[in-house]
C-alpha cells in the first residue's frame, strides 16, 4: 500500500495549470489528468483538496509536468501559510489578517509572514516562491532568537525539509524514516500547531 502525504496540492496544481496556459490556450484538468495518466475527477479532487496524494504520486506530478519536487513543495507550503494567515473574502479570494492581527498573533512565524508580505514584490510569484519562503524562515529565525536568546533551538521544520529534499537522513528509535513517513510527519506538525484549526 502506498503512503499518503497528505500533502494539500490543490493551489500548487492550480498555478501549474495557470504557468502551463499560454497564449490564451487553458491548461485544463483533463490535459492534466492525461498527462498524469489518471482521472479527470482525481485531478478535481486533488485541487479540491478533498484528496491528498501519494508520495508516489507527488514524484510523478513532479516528473510529468516538468517541476521539481522542491518546487511542488514550495507551492504547497505558500498555500499552507496563506491558509493559515488569511481569510476568505466576498469574492472567494484568501486576503491576509491585517498587520495589527499578525501583530497580536504574535508567533515568531506569524510576524515573520507580516514582515514579509509587507515588503515583498508578489509580481511573478511563480518565480519568486523559493526567496519568499526563504525570506519567511529567515525572519522567523530572528523572531525566534529574539524570543529565546539562550536556549539552544532546533528548527524542525528545517530538519524535515532536508530529508524531504533526500539531504539528510533522519531517524527515530534508531530507524530511518521513509519519504512517506518524514512527509507525514511534517503535515502532522503543520496540524497541530496551526492556530486556525486549534492547534493543540
Amino acid at each position: 500500500m502506498e503512503e499518503n502525504s497528505n500533502l494539500k496540492v490543490g493551489f500548487a496544481l492550480k498555478r501549474i495549470r495557470q504557468m502551463k496556459s499560454i497564449e490564451g490556450k487553458k491548461y485544463t484538468q483533463a490535459m492534466m489528468a492525461k498527462d498524469l495518466g489518471v482521472g479527470q475527477s482525481y485531478i478535481g479532487g486533488l485541487e479540491n483538496n478533498t484528496r491528498t496524494p501519494s508520495f508516489k504520486t507527488l514524484i510523478k506530478i513532479s516528473d510529468a509536468l516538468g517541476i521539481s519536487l522542491r518546487n511542488l513543495i514550495d507551492l504547497c507550503e505558500y498555500q499552507q501559510l496563506t491558509e493559515k494567515y488569511s481569510r476568505m473574502s466576498e469574492n472567494k479570494t484568501l486576503k491576509p489578517f491585517s498587520y495589527d492581527e499578525l501583530t497580536n498573533i504574535g508567533t515568531p512565524e506569524a510576524l515573520a509572514f507580516r514582515d514579509v508580505t509587507k515588503t515583498f514584490d508578489f509580481e511573478n510569484l511563480n518565480f519568486k516562491l523559493g526567496e519568499f519562503l526563504d525570506n519567511i524562515d529567515l525572519k522567523k529565525k530572528i523572531y525566534e532568537g529574539e524570543s529565546f536568546p539562550y536556549i539552544d533551538s532546533t528548527n524542525l521544520s528545517d530538519v524535515l525539509s532536508k530529508g524531504i529534499n533526500k539531504q539528510k537522513n533522519i531517524f527515530f528509535n534508531n530507524q530511518k524514516l521513509t519519504d512517506g513517513q518524514i512527509l507525514g510527519l511534517n503535515q502532522y506538525l503543520e496540524a497541530i500547531t496551526n492556530q486556525n484549526n486549534g492547534g493543540v
